[in-house]
C-alpha cells in the first residue's frame, strides 16, 4: 500500500470546475463538492483547484503540466459567450490533456437525444422512443435536443398542437405511459458496476402525463419483476461498454405497460452536489462508496 502511495503522490491532479454562476443551467457546483473531491484525492496525489477561463490556448498549456484533470466542467455561459460540456471536452481531448470524463465522440452519442436509435441498436431488450411523428398517434413529448436538466420540456395530448418544431434545439417522441426509472453506472477496475436503480413516480393527482424533476418524487427501492431488473441492468452495463463511459453515467429508462423498455436519456456528466442531485443517494444505498468511485475513475484515467 505504501508503494502505491508513494507512485500516487508523484502524480499531479487538477480540478478543473464551473462556477455555477458560469453555467448556462445553472449547475449547482459548490466549493463543498470541490474540496471534498479535493480531500479524497489529496491523500493520494498532488491535487490543484483552478476555474475554468475562457482562454483556450492558454488553459490547455497550463493543464498539459498534470498528469490528469478533474473535470467537474459543465460549461461556461457568460453572454454572449456559451460554451458547452462537450466543447470543453473536446478541447481537452485535442489538446492531448488526459481528462475523467467520456471522449468527445462518444459524449455526443450521450448527449444528442436524436442519436440514441442507434445508440441501443445492437442492445437487448431496449429501444428508443419513436421519433418519427408520421408513426405516432398519442402524446408527444418535447425535450431539449442535448439536454437541459429537465427545462423545456413540454407534453402536448396530439402533434396536432405542435408549431414551428425546432429539430435543432428540441427533440419530439412519443410519449411513453409507463412506469420510469434512473439508474448509474461506474466504471470499475474489473469492468462496468450498476448502482440500484431507481424508480421516478410522477406525484400529481393521477394524470399520466408527468416528466422527472416536475412534481416527481422518487422511489430508492422500487419493486418490480427480477427480470427487469437483470434487463435493465444488462443494458446500462451493454451501453456504458459500448460507448467507453467514464465516471459516474446516469440513464433513464421509461417502461410501458407491456414492460417494453426505452432509453429516455444518457447523462455522461450527471450534477453530483450534496443536495440536489440524488447521485449521491443513489450512491449511499448501494454496496459501493462514493469516494471510492471517485478513486477508481482517477486510477482508470491517468
Amino acid at each position: 500500500m505504501n508503494k502505491i502511495f508513494y507512485i500516487g503522490r508523484n502524480k499531479k491532479i487538477l480540478i478543473l470546475f464551473s462556477e455555477s454562476n458560469n453555467t448556462i443551467n445553472q449547475e449547482n457546483i459548490d466549493y463543498e463538492i470541490i474540496f471534498s473531491i479535493y480531500n479524497v484525492l489529496n491523500q493520494s496525489y498532488q491535487v490543484s483547484l483552478s476555474p475554468f477561463i475562457n482562454c483556450p490556448e492558454k488553459l490547455i498549456e497550463y493543464l498539459q503540466q498534470y498528469d490528469l484533470v478533474f473535470n467537474l466542467c459543465y460549461g461556461y455561459y457568460k453572454p454572449p459567450i456559451n460554451i458547452l460540456q462537450a466543447d470543453i471536452i473536446k478541447l481537452l481531448d485535442e489538446g492531448n490533456v488526459k481528462h475523467t470524463t467520456t471522449k468527445y465522440n462518444d459524449h455526443l452519442l450521450c448527449m444528442d437525444k436524436m442519436l440514441y436509435p442507434d445508440v441501443v441498436k445492437n442492445i437487448q431488450n431496449i429501444k428508443s422512443p419513436n421519433q418519427d411523428m408520421l408513426l405516432i398517434n398519442g402524446p408527444v413529448i418535447q425535450k431539449d435536443r442535448f439536454g437541459g436538466c429537465h427545462r423545456n420540456v413540454k407534453i402536448y395530448t396530439d402533434k396536432s398542437l405542435i408549431t414551428n418544431p425546432d429539430i435543432q434545439k428540441h427533440i419530439y417522441q412519443e410519449y411513453i405511459v409507463g412506469r420510469e426509472f434512473t439508474v448509474a453506472t461506474f466504471k470499475d477496475l474489473d469492468g462496468y458496476k450498476m448502482i440500484n436503480i431507481t424508480e421516478v413516480i410522477g406525484n400529481n393527482n393521477n394524470n399520466e402525463f408527468w416528466y422527472m424533476g416536475h412534481n416527481t418524487k422518487l422511489d430508492y427501492t422500487p419493486k418490480f419483476p427480477i427480470n427487469i431488473k437483470e434487463h435493465i441492468q444488462q443494458i446500462v452495463l451493454d451501453i456504458s461498454t459500448q460507448l467507453n463511459l467514464i465516471g459516474l453515467i446516469r440513464f433513464d429508462i421509461k417502461m410501458d405497460c407491456d414492460n417494453n423498455l426505452y432509453l429516455l436519456d444518457i447523462n455522461p456528466m450527471p450534477n453530483i452536489d450534496f443536495t440536489m442531485s440524488f447521485i449521491k443517494n443513489m450512491v449511499q444505498l448501494s454496496e459501493y462508496d462514493f469516494n471510492d468511485i471517485i478513486l477508481k475513475t482517477v486510477q482508470l484515467s491517468l
